[in-house]
């Protein structure tokens, strides 16, 4: 008998997007009065997409997928960011998980993996040059007691 699967995905695009806890940011498009301190400002666009596939039940496999690319600002800027991750390409991430329900205990691990590709970025923000992955695994585990 095949247990019931949850799938689960999600899309965003937008600019500015770090009170979304993502990438993003703006940067000075241009300083047409630098002596009275008016700066004129760009925001940098993103895209993040993820997804997730798990089964339901006492005990429940599941993965989770995601994907974020930081595509730059729209016009020409002069290279001064208040962002988040100006310097990141790309962030992907795989994290397979086991839970285990046991009446008022649940156990779980899970893992997770994730590469960010930083490098250069260009005069509209995009990082296309000298690019260089970093990689991390990280191993969770948890305990609940529910009363």
């Amino acid at each position: 008998k095949m247990p019931t699967i949850t799938c689960k995905a999600h899309f965003v695009y937008g600019n500015n997007l770090t009170d979304l806890v993502m990438l993003g940011g703006y940067a000075v498009k241009s300083a047409p009065q630098p002596s009275r301190l008016t700066y004129e400002y760009t925001p940098a666009n993103v895209y993040s997409i993820w997804g997730e596939v798990s089964t339901n039940g006492k005990i429940q496999a599941g993965i989770f997928g995601g994907f974020t690319k930081n595509l730059g600002t729209a016009e020409d800027n002069l290279g001064v960011y208040y962002s988040r991750g100006s310097n990141i390409n790309t962030v992907y991430r795989i994290s397979p998980r086991i839970v285990g329900n046991f009446e008022k205990l649940r156990i779980s691990t899970e893992f997770e993996y994730t590469v960010a590709e930083y490098g250069k970025a260009d005069v509209q923000g995009v990082v296309n040059s000298n690019l260089s992955s970093v990689s991390n695994l990280r191993v969770l585990m948890a305990f609940y007691y529910f009363f």
